[in-house]
Formats: structure tokens, sequence, C-alpha cells
């Protein structure tokens, strides 16, 4: 898909490009440092690009299925709002939602008129990683980073985010997106630069192992899983990915009591067992309208009932954005039942945008779903045609991990959760060649 450069000046476009190229080069490190900055830079780019559009009559990066399928969704929740409980509430949360869905579109644009986008692109994202990675380790070590935040008695590391325990998170959902642009621009043949990933993913390994922060490393751990049964790595090479991932794992239980406690004592309390309750530690326990107690993943259930009652209200259009949040208080269990949002993306999308909107999401899970199922049947025959190159994999492996149906995660309508998802899809739509409103897979 090429652009139209003839329609305005030259330095103008080099101007414009390299600008656009800068901002998303920042956004890895406001998403560590500063959530408005990189909310900033979002709206900039989106003005930007719409204005460029406008000004040089060039909507060929709108003409893919795409931006027509959330462009549908967009319209979608935008109309939702005008039914919910919050009018104002729910019409800010969907109308400015645009925003996140042109970032791939942007992407996508700089991927075809700079050739050094992606690899720009990747040195921002590696520096930023490995800022994280050996602040990571200096907080591990010395029991706070390396400006003063911390601590890691509890068994969390934080690094720069100061007070939010998304270290983890952080890595965990943007690693495979590094993984992705590194195979597009080293290749998996050089032997040198495979040592470097194999460096890479095992220091990231250990951080997010560290973070104590436990879903975003299952997650990282189901999409390692993925990764070596499709890639076209050896046999050596994945075993040697193996080796170390469990050692990493197996030192750090052993040489350190609060990741022991974080993984294994609070694993075991939240699966209701007494034996999980460390020193001054106690269960959360909450009854059923039925009086029968509940201590199994009690504050997961917890949401999940109360999102299941909101659910039943308006099963098929939902509530509108911020329906959990605005509606819990009716429905709640007990003083742990609210929040602003149900902590999985799934149950936000049946209780906010129904049956209707849940579908949006869950086909696309769905559809990366019977890829990888394509993939392994491939691999079970020995048929090695059309099989997904790594950096193929891995983009998709990063948007799969986002989508994955039974992980706490973030609101799906906040800033930063909302960058992180939609970053990859940029990569994808220009890994993938969409265009002609087509996505060819192979």
């Amino acid at each position: 898909m090429n652009s139209n450069p003839s329609t305005c000046d030259t330095d103008q476009i080099s101007f414009y490009v390299k600008t656009q190229t800068y901002l998303v080069c920042l956004l890895p490190f406001s998403l560590i440092f500063s959530i408005f900055l990189a909310d900033l830079i979002i709206v900039i780019l989106f003005f930007s690009f719409l204005i460029s559009c406008l000004k040089n009559n060039n909507f060929l990066y709108f003409n893919n299925k795409y931006f027509k399928f959330f462009f549908a969704y967009w319209i979608y929740i935008v109309l939702l709002s005008f039914f919910s409980d919050n009018f104002f509430d729910s019409i800010k949360s969907s109308f400015t939602y645009i925003r996140f869905l042109i970032l791939p579109l942007i992407i996508l644009y700089l991927s075809d008129v700079d050739k050094n986008f992606l690899k720009n692109f990747l040195y921002s994202l590696l520096i930023a990683f490995f800022l994280l990675i050996f602040d990571g380790f200096y907080e591990f070590f010395f029991g706070k980073n390396i400006f003063g935040y911390g601590n890691i008695e509890k068994g969390r590391l934080v690094s720069f985010f100061k007070d939010e325990y998304v270290l983890g998170s952080y890595l965990g959902k943007l690693f495979f997106l590094v993984a992705s642009l590194w195979f597009m621009t080293f290749g998996s043949k050089d032997h040198r630069k495979n040592l470097y990933f194999v460096i890479f993913y095992i220091l990231s390994f250990s951080i997010i192992f560290l973070s104590g922060d436990r879903m975003p490393f299952l997650l990282f751990l189901l999409g390692s899983i993925i990764f070596l049964i499709l890639s076209k790595y050896n046999y050596k090479l994945k075993l040697t990915f193996i080796f170390l991932s469990i050692m990493t794992i197996i030192l750090t239980l052993i040489i350190h009591q609060p990741t022991y406690d974080r993984f294994i004592k609070k694993t075991l309390l939240d699966f209701g067992s007494e034996k999980g309750v460390t020193e001054g530690g106690q269960l959360y326990k909450f009854k059923l309208d039925s009086g029968r107690e509940i201590t199994f993943l009690t504050q997961h259930i917890n949401y999940f009932i109360v999102s299941y009652n909101i659910f039943k209200e308006n099963p098929i259009f939902g509530k509108g954005n911020k329906g959990f949040k605005n509606n819990c208080n009716k429905y709640k269990i007990d003083c742990c039942s609210c929040s602003s949002h149900p902590h999985n993306i799934y149950a936000q999308l049946l209780v906010e945008n129904g049956i209707i909107g849940f579908l949006f999401f869950v086909a696309i899970f769905l559809w990366i779903s019977y890829i990888f199922l394509i993939q392994i049947l491939k691999k079970i025959k020995n048929d090695h045609n059309n099989i997904l190159s790594n950096s193929r994999l891995c983009i998709l492996i990063c948007i799969y991990l986002n989508l994955w149906p039974f992980a706490q995660t973030g609101n799906l309508f906040n800033n930063w959760q909302s960058i992180i998802y939609f970053l990859p899809v940029g990569i994808f739509l220009n890994d993938f060649n969409v265009k002609n409103n087509k996505i060819k897979i192979n």
C-alpha cells in the first residue's frame, strides 16, 4: 500500500513523517513515565493524520477490513451512549475511543512511507525494555529502584511506575510486539542474532517473573509455549529457551522468599486454601444469596457475579461505556464488589456493550485461535508450506494474549491499556499486507 506523495511538497511530507515517527517512538517511554504525555501524543497523531488525509484527499488507509470493522464498532458504542444511564460519562469514553482505533492506520502509513520507521520503533522499544530490565534488577537486589521507588519485601517490583504494579504487564504485553519487529529487522537465520534474542527473552522473562505480576507472567508463559510450538526455530534453540526459563523460576523461588510467598502462598490463598495464608493474612470470603460461602478466587468471582447481574438487565446492547461503574452499587455483594471496571475485558464488554459488542472482540480471538490450530495441524503433518514466519507468529501472539478471555485485565477503554492493545495492530496491518480490502495470512 503506497501513499500519494505527489499531492503535497516533498519537504513538507518529510517533516510530517519525521514528526510522526518521533512521536510514535516516544510512546514506549511515555507509557512508563507519563500517561498524560502518552495520551497527548495519541491525540496529536490522530488529528495530524486526519488533517493530512483531508488536505491531500488521500483516504487510502481507511479502505481496509480493519478500519471498516472497528469503525462499525465505534459507531455502535457511540450510539449506545445515548441510551446509557449516564450519557455524558458514557459518550466521553465512547466518542473519544476513535483516537485509538486510528493509531494502527498511522503506524501502517509510517511503515509505508518511511523505510526506517519499523527499525527505529524497534530500537525505541528495546531501549525502553532494557531501561526497565536494568532498573528491575537494581530494585530486586537493592530493595528500591534508582529513583527510590519500590518495596521488594511485598514480592512486587514497580521500577519507574512508582505506585502502579504494571511492570510485568508492560513487558509481558509488549514483548511479542518487540519480538515481531526483531524478526522483521534481523530475520531468524543469523545464529548470533538468535543468541541475542535468547538473552533478551530470558532477561524479560526474569523481570516479568520477579515483578510478582502473576497474570502477566502466566500469559507470557502461554505466549512462549505457542511460540515454541509454532516457530521455525530448531529444537536445540527451543530446548535452550525451556531450560533457562525453568532454571530461572526454580532458583528464584528457592532464594527469594517474597517471590515464593507471592506466587505460591498467595495463589493458594486465592484458591481458598488455608495453607496459602501468610503471616498476618486471612481468607477473603463472601456469601451468595443461598447462604453459601465462597473462598475460591473470591474477588474475581465477586466481580463476575455483579457483572452477570448487570448484564441480565440488558443482555443484547448492554449499559453503555462506564456501565459497570455506574450500576455496580445496585448489585454489589459486599464492600469489595465495585470498581471502575470488572477486571476482565469480556465481562466488561458484556456489561457495557452487550452481546453485540462482545462479538466484535471474541470474533478476533476465535479467528486467531483458528489460525493457530491450522498451523498446529500443518506441523503435525510436516506440511511446511504456508507456515507463519516468526514475525507474523509473534504479532498474532501479542494480540491473542491481549484478548485472552480468562485473564484479569485493566479497563478496556483506559488510555494506557488501549494504547498497548492497538500498537501491535498497526504492525499486524503492515506485516500481513493489508491492501485492496484483503488480509493475506500466508
